[in-house]
């Protein structure tokens, strides 16, 4: 039995395949010009990422307000000075493992990964808000003041972080899979 709710699962897969899209179409689209039409990759970039921050707001707010799962306070815990300190000893206890060529103990609700997890959220979220604040200044026609450059340089700034968070949450749950300590199947199925 997952600790996560079905419908969290839901929006979670849901979330990773658009982030998935999300990055894949940026590596070949192109942005249109004043002379060109939109590209194919463009418009799914676009289109995905508009449904990508639908969903992602989705999760934000399940996260929030759920009671299966992850406790908001373990996913944000920079927001309390206990949770802060937790958070700092967990990290310490992720060192020491380290140090010692090992993995850490394995706990479902350590501080660590879940700020990690957390982090992920706000980072999608700051992706995606950014991708449809530019893409409203696109049809607005502003896409050449100051504001939208700006907002356009941080999403491709968050596109790398999120880049780098995929990579390692993807191999951590592999790596926890193989390992038997989580399957992939407490965030990637359906059945209740």
């Amino acid at each position: 039995m997952t600790k996560h709710s079905r419908l969290t699962r839901l929006i979670h897969m849901a979330v990773a395949c658009l982030v998935v899209i999300q990055l894949l179409s940026s590596l070949v689209m192109t942005k249109p010009t004043d002379n060109q039409t939109e590209n194919i990759f463009f418009e799914i970039h676009e289109y995905s990422g508009t449904v990508a921050f639908v969903f992602i707001l989705a999760f934000f707010i399940t996260t929030l307000l759920r009671r299966k799962g992850t406790a908001p306070a373990l996913l944000f815990p920079w927001f309390s000075k206990a949770g802060r300190g937790v958070l700092i000893k967990d990290i310490y206890r992720h060192i020491s493992a380290v140090r010692e060529l090992r993995f850490p103990d394995y706990n479902p609700n350590a501080a660590f990964s879940s700020a990690v997890h957390g982090l992920g959220i706000l980072l999608i979220m700051a992706m995606a808000t950014t991708g449809v604040i530019f893409l409203l200044a696109l049809y607005l026609g502003t896409e050449k003041t100051l504001w939208a450059t700006a907002t356009i340089q941080i999403h491709a700034l968050f596109g790398s972080l999120v880049w780098a968070y995929l990579v390692g949450h993807a191999t951590m749950a592999f790596i926890h899979h193989f390992a038997k300590k989580q399957p992939l199947s407490d965030m990637w199925s359906i059945k209740k």
